[in-house]
């Protein structure tokens, strides 16, 4: 019987990894940015057989991070990279719509824009506020990450002047006007059960708020 059990565990930890190697080798391309008004992070994946799942993914804190020396601790714990009382809220994003965001950004050269460290006119430009945008890039023969401070979608008051951030600012809109992020933020925000909680944005601003309609 001890040997029936061990074979069964050996078999079911063998296709496990099956499984798991079989997930990790179908993948076929991946676009993972954050945004800098909102605190979601965006996971768009392309797989081997011309399938597309997406994911934003919104972390909630849980509490008031001005009560009791709560922020100090907290902020210890963030650079740490050990935040405490974290709730992830996830939502898909339908195949068709990640395909067809992956082919304009694909098309508007999300994998091949240079860095701005890479570029005077863009390295030389100082901002005050610290929000940024960042990029994650992963094909079979391209492997990158980059980021660009102070990038806003664009609305026509507002249009960057120099070309590689022209270039950025309209990777930012695409991903904009394709996913609503306020709208999904409030859905977000939404599900959670009540009470008070805290996120994090981009430029290491905290924005507090209390859940009513939660569960």
């Amino acid at each position: 019987m001890k040997q029936l059990l061990l074979l069964l565990f050996f078999f079911t930890f063998l296709k496990a990894a099956q499984s798991q190697t079989k997930l990790n080798t179908d993948t076929l391309k991946v676009y993972e940015f954050s945004v800098s008004e909102y605190p979601q992070k965006v996971k768009l994946v392309e797989f081997q057989n011309k399938s597309y799942k997406g994911l934003i993914t919104t972390p909630f804190y849980q509490g008031r991070f001005t009560n009791n020396g709560f922020f100090k601790r907290l902020w210890k714990n963030i650079w740490n990279n050990q935040p405490t009382g974290k709730i992830i809220d996830s939502i898909e994003i339908s195949p068709r719509l990640t395909m067809n965001l992956m082919n304009e950004l694909k098309l508007e050269g999300i994998e091949t824009i240079k860095d701005c460290e890479d570029d005077k006119d863009c390295n030389d430009r100082y901002f005050l506020d610290g929000s940024s945008v960042s990029f994650k890039i992963s094909t079979d023969s391209l492997k990158r990450s980059y980021g660009f401070k102070e990038i806003h979608p664009n609305n026509s008051n507002n249009t960057e002047n120099t070309e590689l951030r022209n270039q950025a600012q309209k990777l930012v809109t695409t991903i904009y006007e394709s996913l609503n992020f306020k709208y999904q933020f409030e859905q977000s925000k939404e599900r959670l059960p009540k009470g008070y909680y805290f996120y994090i944005r981009s430029g290491n601003s905290f924005i507090e708020f209390y859940s009513r309609k939660g569960k």
